[in-house]
């Protein structure tokens, strides 16, 4: 379960943060999660709630924005939105396609006090 990694690494850079910055507590946080990142909601949850017990974050509200994965396409030579690893074009139904972005999951905003 990665998911419990992403949010102990989330932790980490909203703790340094917050001594950086000087805020005390943080109400809400909107991680911006890529369709290609295998990440489960639910799971992403749950491991935040665990995780955030008696932290800076305790009681925040998690809210994950969904974002498509692009792909560049050798063959028809364009970027097409995709869903998942080893799907075909959506254009051209061509599986020489490249990666650009979709892939990782990043802090979005936050709001805090």
């Amino acid at each position: 379960m990665h998911e419990m990694s992403l949010i102990s690494s989330l932790l980490d850079m909203v703790e340094k943060e917050a001594k950086k910055k000087g805020f005390k507590k943080v109400k809400a946080v909107w991680l911006k999660a890529g369709s290609l990142a295998a990440v489960e909601p639910e799971a992403l949850s749950f491991c935040f709630d665990a995780l955030s017990a008696g932290t800076i974050l305790e009681g925040a509200k998690l809210e994950l924005i969904p974002e498509a994965g692009v792909a560049f396409c050798k063959k028809c030579n364009k970027e097409v939105s995709i869903l998942r690893y080893g799907e075909p074009c959506p254009e051209c139904k061509s599986y020489g396609l490249k990666i650009i972005s979709g892939s990782s999951v990043f802090i979005d905003k936050m709001e805090v006090e």
